[in-house]
């Protein structure tokens, strides 16, 4: 009994974890358990009373001629229906009525929550981790950048945008050119290149320069003999200055094997080709001992000059001459 003659109420806990809960709310509030409020929650034991024992008197002894009272018989009873028990009624609490001014409301089904819960009173759903598409932040705003003096620098939206774009314009500006030929490599089919001019270091009684050049693989270029074919080499000069892509060496005296190897022919050249601005550019073809054409890939642009050096033969023997067939040139002049 308290003070105004009122009894105070029982406090209702969470049956799963303790705590606290408040008429009306469907889960608790801290674990998210269900709140059955039709079940009766059991009372708390009640603590244990100390008693004194006291020794009761002794019994009579019963008299010999007493008489025993006659045993009551119990007497004929008609069953009865049987009885559900009653559901407990509770009263319907609108739950927007209990909620407060700092209360935010559940994304899932909107009934207001305190603060403090983890989550909602009505459907049990976890307020901290659902969120709303309107509470979703853009990825922009979560770039962590860096502090400076303890104080987080925040940039603007539009200062991101102008570095990114400052970005992708450099970008173009150094490697723009270099894209846009490399995609005309890809897309164009190279034409044949035809030198303005062929020399060669020395030439062969009835295989001059020119002949490596003149579109026909039975005729040959060949440096002069007896000298070592090593070192000597073959110029070829363009009118106007041109992206090289691709060579291509017939070998040998011959595309007819007999003839073929009746001479001796390059097993290595070494190709130079010089550009308009003065620079040079080196690399090696490895042929092999077989009639036919050989491509080597190529990508030099502003080439105004290409010389074939040779630095080995094949099929080498006395009287024999090294026979360069036909060199063929393919870019964009």
């Amino acid at each position: 009994m308290s003070m105004g003659g009122t009894v105070a109420e029982p406090v209702r806990r969470c049956e799963a974890c303790g705590a606290p809960v408040t008429e009306g709310e469907s889960f608790c509030g801290n674990c998210g358990a269900y709140l059955d409020w039709g079940k009766p929650q059991r009372p708390a034991a009640p603590p244990p009373v100390e008693t004194t024992r006291t020794e009761a008197p002794p019994a009579a002894a019963p008299r010999p001629d007493a008489v025993p009272p006659p045993a009551e018989q119990p007497g004929a009873v008609q069953p009865d229906k049987p009885v559900s028990r009653r559901p407990t009624v509770r009263a319907s609490i609108d739950d927007r009525a209990l909620g407060g001014p700092d209360d935010r409301p559940c994304p899932n089904c909107g009934t207001p929550n305190a603060p403090g819960r983890r989550f909602c009173r009505r459907c049990g759903a976890v307020l901290d981790e659902v969120k709303t598409e309107a509470e979703r932040v853009p990825w922009w705003r979560r770039i962590r950048l860096p502090r400076f003096r303890g104080r987080r620098i925040r940039f603007p939206a539009f200062l991101v945008l102008l570095v990114v774009l400052a970005l992708v314009v450099g970008a173009l500006v150094r490697y723009g050119p270099d894209i846009v030929t490399a995609v005309k490599d890809k897309t164009t089919t190279p034409a044949v290149l035809t030198p303005a001019t062929v020399t060669a270091s020395s030439e062969a009684e009835g295989h001059p320069a020119k002949l490596a050049v003149d579109g026909f693989t039975n005729r040959f270029w060949a440096p002069a003999a007896p000298a070592p074919a090593q070192g000597q080499y073959l110029d070829a000069k363009f009118g106007s200055p041109c992206r090289l892509l691709d060579i291509v060496v017939n070998n040998g005296a011959s595309a007819e094997r007999e003839v073929f190897n009746a001479q001796a022919r390059p097993a290595e050249l070494e190709l130079t080709m010089s550009t308009e601005d003065g620079g040079r550019q080196a690399t090696t073809l490895r042929l092999a001992d077989q009639p036919g054409p050989q491509h080597t890939a190529l990508a030099v642009s502003d080439v105004t000059d290409a010389r074939l050096t040779v630095r080995a033969a094949h099929g080498g023997g006395p009287g024999k001459l090294v026979a360069l067939g036909e060199v063929e040139f393919f870019g964009r002049c």
